[in-house]
């Protein structure tokens, strides 16, 4: 009887850590969502300068007061994912943006939103699963998110016609997304890739997180954790796998300075790719910081690698 309490107790116990670091890694609460982006929330804003922060702050509120045109697709498993299309330019090609980890596109794509737009392109700006205006509790951490990239990309071709060209542009875990989605099989129209500071497969981004927190050895809950209450495996089929199929030309950027999501994660990509590809990386720049540390650089990459693959 004392071996069965015992056998009971460590259960119980097992389950609840598995369930506290599911709502810690996976879980978006509803009020989460929609982020109040008055307000530097995130690490890699909070940290900025008062002349940084005032021109990053600049850029979300001029992305939010753009007109816009709300669209949205039913996912695979029947969520409602929402997205916005700012229609620049008649018969423009069409740069599909994914954000990243619990964030929205108007904040994480902040400047590069406004150089893309810049640059004479048409914008389908899409709420990941779990965030922003997009249904669902779960962040999956790119592995449900890729087969929602695969329907999207879908979407632009039937939407804006298969002539016109449509370029996926990931950033964070929004790379993620585009990476892994590219070993799918997606529409003739996709024409390439830029991936901006992605990581490499759901374990390895879980596992370094939980090394930064102190806490490794509770890496077997949080993937327990990730089954039970998500579905899905935190595994290492991830982007390196999928890019080993892919035929997309690619365009890597990452900060060398990035502690959150190492730029060896990039490099490792990269590698792993069977396809067009090239390497930027940037020595000062930290998570999402590419564009605001190097905007000219920056500028002079994405210009080159578009214009290649969607004026073509």
């Amino acid at each position: 009887m004392v071996f069965l309490y015992v056998f009971l107790g460590l259960l119980v116990l097992t389950l609840g850590m598995s369930y506290l670091l599911y709502r810690l890694t996976l879980y978006n609460k509803p009020k989460h969502k929609l982020i109040p982006w008055d307000m530097p929330t995130e690490e890699h804003l909070t940290h900025l300068k008062d002349e940084e922060l005032e021109l990053t702050l600049g850029w979300i509120r001029e992305n939010l007061d753009l007109p816009y045109e709300k669209v949205g697709i039913t996912s695979y498993d029947g969520l409602k994912l929402a997205g916005r299309y700012y229609d620049f330019k008649d018969g423009a090609p069409v740069v599909m943006m994914f954000h990243g980890y619990r964030g929205d596109g108007p904040a994480d794509f902040r400047g590069i939103f406004r150089m893309v737009r810049s640059l004479g392109y048409n914008i389908l700006l899409v709420s990941q699963r779990a965030q922003g205006e997009s249904e669902g509790r779960a962040i999956t951490l790119a592995v449900r998110e890729k087969y929602d990239c695969r329907d999207w990309a879908k979407f632009a071709a039937e939407k804006f016609g298969k002539e016109t060209p449509v370029a996926l542009f990931g950033a964070s875990m929004g790379c993620a997304t585009v990476l892994m989605a590219s070993g799918l099989e997606l529409p003739e129209n996709i024409r390439c890739i830029v991936a901006d500071c992605g990581f490499t497969t759901p374990k390895a981004i879980v596992k370094k997180v939980m090394r930064d927190m102190k806490i490794p050895l509770l890496y077997p809950l949080a993937w327990l954790g990730a089954l039970i209450f998500c579905g899905i495996r935190l595994s290492d089929d991830g982007a390196p796998q999928a890019l080993k199929k892919n035929k997309l030309p690619v365009l890597f950027i990452h900060g060398e300075k990035d502690n959150f999501v190492p730029c060896e994660m990039s490099r490792e990509n990269y590698a792993a790719a069977a396809c067009e590809k090239k390497l930027v990386t940037y020595e000062k720049a930290a998570h999402l910081h590419s564009y605001i540390d190097y905007p000219e650089e920056y500028t002079a990459e994405v210009r080159e690698f578009l214009g290649k693959h969607l004026r073509a």
